[in-house]
C-alpha cells in the first residue's frame, strides 16, 4: 500500500501572505468617543472582541494601540472604515483615516505600519 503526504502551508485570506508565526491581527473600529479592539486567532480566521480603549487624547490613544499589539504579539493592525450605507467617504471615514495615517508612524521596521482599510458598516457596533 503506498500512502501520500499532502503538505501545505496555510496562507492568510485577508493577505494572501504565509501564516505560521504565530502573529495575530489587531481590528479597530475607531469612534470619537471610544475605539473597539479585537484580536485575530493565529490562524487569522477569526477575530474577537478585545477591549475598548477610552479616548482621552491622540498620545494616549496611539500608545493603548502599541501596547496591546505588543502585548498580545500583533503583527498586523486593520482600521475599519466607517463609510456610509451608501459607501460615501463621510467626515467620520476622514477621521478615521487620518487617524490611522498618523497612528501607521508609530510603528517601528517589525511593524512597518502597513495597515488595511476594511469597510466599516457592517463589522460591529459604533464605537
Amino acid at each position: 500500500m503506498n500512502s501520500r503526504t499532502l503538505a501545505f502551508t496555510p496562507v492568510s485570506p485577508l493577505t494572501g501572505e504565509k501564516i505560521g508565526s504565530d502573529l495575530r491581527i489587531v481590528a479597530l473600529d475607531v469612534g470619537d468617543s471610544r475605539i473597539g479592539v479585537a484580536l485575530s486567532d493565529p490562524l487569522e480566521m477569526l477575530a474577537s472582541p478585545l477591549t475598548i480603549i477610552k479616548r482621552l487624547n491622540e498620545a494616549s490613544d496611539v500608545q493603548n494601540i502599541v501596547n496591546l499589539m505588543n502585548k498580545h504579539k500583533a503583527g498586523r493592525l486593520i482600521v475599519g472604515q466607517p463609510f456610509s450605507l451608501s459607501g460615501e467617504i463621510g467626515m467620520q471615514a476622514k477621521k478615521v483615516k487620518a487617524f490611522a495615517d498618523r497612528l501607521a508612524g508609530s510603528f517601528h521596521s517589525d511593524r512597518d505600519g502597513r495597515r488595511a482599510f476594511q469597510h466599516g458598516h457592517c463589522t460591529g457596533v459604533h464605537a
